[in-house]
């Protein structure tokens, strides 16, 4: 939800993050629902930072990731924009992704109309070959996963598996393939009991995730045992030190 977030996190990604709602309603004024910061560590290394904000604007949820992380002693930034609809399937909209990593940008933007997505990509002032490709009902942009686990809490509360279809907005590699992917609720373990959070399992891209979520579905931490990468929720600055 971004290979280094949201394919890892949401292979599990991220994905994303929400502040608490216990429940879903469509707003009538615009609002922000979180605005949260995590760090990344990948075998205890630090290895990123990133921060999640969403909001609602009239029929809309909208999703605003930045992210900085390290590589090859380099730290990169990336922006990630993704925009949906605020109805119950939050039908996906258009998305947009930037990153430099030294003298090379990417950039993308994907439109969805039609059950058809088309994304564009520009890398290095070159246009790569236009990707279309047509998607399933109720696919989800994976940035906003998290809003469709909040909305889905009392059967996730209960042990039940879901299933869902997303697409991860950076996964060029892939070219933008629709992913399956399957979360069961799990019963509380001490760490869920402290942060009185709903603990998940989610299997994406055969990558199994653990994810501990408050009642809107926002993670306070992610575990990846397949290749030892843990994500935490942290304050703003705590976050902005990581990497010194």
């Amino acid at each position: 939800m971004k290979k280094a977030k949201l394919a890892p996190l949401l292979a599990c990604t991220a994905i994303l993050a929400i502040c608490s709602v216990t429940a879903w309603a469509e707003p009538k004024t615009d609002k922000v629902l979180w605005d949260y910061w995590y760090t990344v560590s990948v075998g205890k290394a630090p290895y990123e930072y990133y921060n999640d904000r969403v909001e609602t604007k009239k029929d809309r949820i909208t999703c605003s990731n930045r992210a900085w992380k390290k590589e090859e002693d380099f730290i990169n930034e990336e922006q990630l924009g993704a925009f949906a609809q605020n109805d119950d399937a939050l039908t996906p909209l258009f998305f947009n992704f930037h990153s430099t990593y030294r003298s090379t940008e990417t950039m993308i933007d994907g439109n969805v109309k039609d059950k058809l997505l088309t994304v564009k990509v520009r890398k290095t002032g070159t246009d790569l070959p236009l990707i279309k490709r047509g998607i399933p009902k109720n696919m989800l942009l994976s940035s906003l996963v998290p809003v469709w686990l909040g909305r889905h809490m009392k059967e996730l509360e209960s042990g039940k598996t879901l299933n869902f279809y997303t697409i991860l907005e950076d996964n060029l590699e892939a070219e933008f393939s629709t992913v399956t992917g399957t979360v069961q609720g799990q019963k509380p373990d001490d760490f869920a009991i402290k942060t009185k959070t709903q603990k998940v399992l989610i299997h994406l891209s055969n990558v199994k995730s653990i994810w501990w979520i408050e009642a809107s579905g926002v993670p306070i931490r992610i575990e990846i045992p397949e290749n030892d990468t843990i994500v935490d929720h942290v304050t703003a600055d705590q976050a902005k030190k990581f990497l010194q």
